[in-house]
């Protein structure tokens, strides 16, 4: 019997805990944070204040042996995310836009329209980033790509120059003749 009334007072005790302990109550608090926005940042490029493909049409005329001169272009990076900028040379032409007598007696004899020009393998150019330079050669063999010329982030700027120059013992060859070439610009997420 005393088994019976242990059992008994066990079971009892159990479903009493069980009653108390629904009843207990314990602090809680609740906080919600609301409002919560992923914004995705800019990376946007522009060279002497122009957005887009834009053509900057460097026109020398009248070159002859001891002619120098340069021209800048300035990169801005108008977005919210640093950047690597790089350069692309590219289109290359050599026209020959006639001859004149002293340039054939010179030795061109490929005298037309469109190609045949060697002024592009006698302009000496120096491409410049912020000053440095990152090629030393000839137009004609400037064509390739510079990759991560500068790292510019949100509103900096970088000025890219281009000079260039005729030996005074470059001679009849060139006459008449034009040489022309595409740089673009190009600015990837850092």
């Amino acid at each position: 019997m005393k088994t019976k009334i242990l059992i008994s007072l066990s079971v009892i005790g159990a479903i009493a805990a069980i009653v108390i302990g629904g009843t207990i109550a314990y602090f809680s608090d609740t906080e919600t944070s609301s409002g919560n926005t992923f914004s995705a940042g800019t990376l946007d490029l522009k060279v002497n204040d122009k957005e887009g493909s834009t053509v900057d049409k460097i026109t020398i005329t009248n070159a002859k042996p001891g002619d120098s001169g340069s021209y800048t272009w300035t990169a801005k990076n108008v977005g919210t995310v640093a950047g690597k900028l790089s350069l692309v040379v590219s289109g290359i032409t050599n026209d020959d836009n006639g001859c004149t007598e002293p340039e054939t007696t010179a030795g061109d004899n490929s005298c037309g329209p469109t190609g045949g020009g060697e002024l592009g393998q006698y302009i000496d150019v120096i491409l410049k980033v912020a000053g440095n330079p990152i090629a030393t050669t000839t137009l004609n063999l400037l064509p390739k790509t510079y990759s991560d010329v500068a790292n510019l982030g949100p509103s900096e700027t970088v000025d890219v120059t281009l000079e260039w120059s005729i030996a005074n013992t470059v001679g009849n060859i060139i006459q008449s003749d034009s040489a022309s070439f595409d740089i673009t610009f190009n600015l990837v997420q850092s």
